[in-house]
């Protein structure tokens, strides 16, 4: 039986919950209800591997493991400590990532760039025929009917040569997550606190959207900024990538150099809820007490054709499959 795995996790969905139960604004419908915090931004044997027979749920495990490091990070922040020493900072720095890497939205995104890219390779193929396409991209020189062979295997739909499941995934989460980590701790980093319930978070909390720039591309690398709500009353903007310094490395310098702490008010709440929205996948999730806080505006607004918030990753990707 597959189990329940959140990909936003619940210690994290429970700094919004009321006898565990949270508000639900769901962007396709516009239908608003309460939900339990066990049964939302979860699918059942999502990171599963049903080829692994001394343990399944080995990813969702280790996925776990990670959650609990950060949980205890976000303990420190909600009783004060700030800046963070570096071993939290990159804990923290590390759970970010991840958050932004792990979910459905991104292996539908994977699965959806291995159909386009066969797509443009099966024209290319068209064009050329089997055998200069392998021997262009496998440097292989083969007879014709073997060449045409060769292909169909790559280019099978209904069985793709690469199976994009919860194992591909998460070596892609590590992979990607292994190359942004330097540019994320290299950021200034701002913990901006509000002195009561300000914000909202969604199936897809970590936010690199600007919306003021709808039609633009952005990822963990390249966004101007990444945003990041903690609980009901905090948050982490991520900005103005720094170089590291040659004489120690970021480590050395974000206490005092990136590091800062504000109090937010309206500006901040509007920046904060407006970027949470915009990067949502399917759902904004608040508080009980809070559900004001997601007015109509922000279901009606979302652009009919949404980018995806991993551009960087994306063509990284993409280049790897091509």
């Amino acid at each position: 039986m597959d189990h329940k795995h959140h990909y936003v996790p619940q210690f994290y969905l429970r700094s919004w919950a009321q006898s565990s139960q949270l508000s639900v604004a769901n962007l396709e419908t516009g239908a608003r209800f309460k939900r339990a915090v066990l049964r939302t931004a979860m699918e059942f044997g999502f990171y599963a591997v049903p080829r692994n027979p001394d343990d399944p749920e080995v990813l969702e495990k280790l996925f776990r493991d990670l959650e609990a490091r950060a949980a205890a990070v976000f303990a420190l922040v909600e009783a004060g400590v700030w800046p963070l020493d570096d071993d939290s900072r990159e804990t923290l720095a590390l759970f970010v990532i991840v958050q932004a890497l792990r979910g459905p939205d991104q292996r539908q995104l994977m699965k959806d760039l291995q159909k386009a890219i066969t797509a443009r390779e099966t024209a290319h193929v068209a064009q050329i025929g089997a055998g200069a396409w392998i021997e262009k991209r496998l440097g292989l020189r083969l007879p014709p009917d073997q060449a045409e062979r060769v292909w169909a295997e790559v280019a099978r739909e209904k069985e793709p040569y690469v199976v994009i499941d919860a194992e591909f995934h998460f070596e892609q989460v590590a992979r990607l997550a292994e190359m942004a980590l330097p540019h994320v701790l290299s950021r200034r980093w701002t913990l901006v606190r509000f002195d009561g319930p300000a914000l909202f978070t969604s199936d897809l909390p970590v936010s690199v959207d600007d919306p003021d720039r709808p039609n633009a591309s952005s990822g963990l690398i390249t966004a101007r900024a990444i945003t990041y709500p903690m609980s009901r009353q905090s948050a982490l903007i991520l900005e103005h990538r720094m170089p590291a310094r040659s004489d120690g490395g970021v480590g050395d310098a974000h206490a005092d150099q990136l590091d800062r702490r504000v109090i937010g008010g309206r500006d901040e709440q509007r920046y904060l809820n407006d970027r949470t929205s915009c990067s949502a996948h399917a759902e904004l999730l608040s508080h009980p007490n809070d559900a004001d806080l997601i007015p109509a505006r922000f279901i009606r607004a979302r652009a009919s054709t949404k980018t995806s918030t991993l551009h960087t990753e994306r063509v990284d990707y993409e280049n790897d499959r091509a």
